[in-house]
């Protein structure tokens, strides 16, 4: 019997045409670690709970749309030099977060989002495919219109919630939206505003929400040297 060859395709980051990898949108290491882990989506975080869907034990989110240069050469090493502190993070080990730290961990947490949005057909798609590409040329940080919140905390969800929602603003030129990831005792919040005055409405969002209180920003990094807990 004749073996079916590699799957073709372009990539959802660099774009090229050709074999495109099995990647799993949220790393095995961590749905190892992650059990019951849950997708949701929403308007409002009330929404996010209504629509959880556990998963399984052994549960794998395959994403088939990645090249191999961006899987193996460009992200797999940010992802095992991001593996220990993001692990110890998890496991709610309070601990430094130096300006690189905080850069590494925003770029994972929005490539996170983009592969998670497209491997989750239930998640209400909210990044626009255009910043894709801006990742793939921003390398390891990330792109313009990006603010991202971490917090690690001494007692929370034991397993992993992740969930979107679009935020419509009737006075702005484009809508924002808002990824959130409680994965063990590390919480982790984006906010996407590619339009003009992102920051201020960014911050609007963050202080509406109420994680401007309780969490770090991250990205853009406000503190080169800061503790997590």
């Amino acid at each position: 019997m004749k073996r079916a060859g590699p799957k073709l395709g372009n990539c959802i980051f660099c774009g090229s045409y050709g074999p495109i990898t099995n990647e799993d949108a949220v790393p095995v290491w961590l749905m190892t670690m992650l059990a019951p882990a849950g997708f949701s989506w929403g308007r409002a975080p009330a929404d996010w709970r209504s629509n959880l869907r556990p998963t399984q034990l052994g549960y794998r989110l395959k994403l088939p749309a990645l090249c191999g240069p961006c899987n193996n050469a460009w992200l797999g090493p940010i992802e095992k030099q991001l593996k220990p502190r993001l692990s110890a993070w998890m496991a709610g080990v309070l601990s430094s977060m130096t300006a690189d730290d905080q850069r590494l961990i925003a770029f994972w947490a929005v490539k996170t989002a983009m592969t998670v949005q497209l491997a989750h057909p239930q998640a209400q798609p909210v990044i626009p495919m255009t910043q894709y590409r801006e990742l793939h040329k921003a390398r390891n940080q990330p792109p313009r219109g990006f603010y991202v919140w971490a917090q690690v905390a001494p007692a929370r969800f034991h397993g992993a919630l992740f969930g979107t929602r679009p935020i419509l603003d009737a006075s702005a030129m484009e809508p924002a939206y808002e990824v959130s990831f409680d994965i063990r005792r590390l919480s982790l919040r984006i906010v996407g505003c590619h339009g003009v005055d992102g920051l201020r409405r960014a911050a609007a969002i963050a202080e509406i929400d109420g994680y401007a209180r309780t969490m770090h920003q991250i990205w853009p990094t406000v503190s080169r040297f800061l503790l997590t807990a």
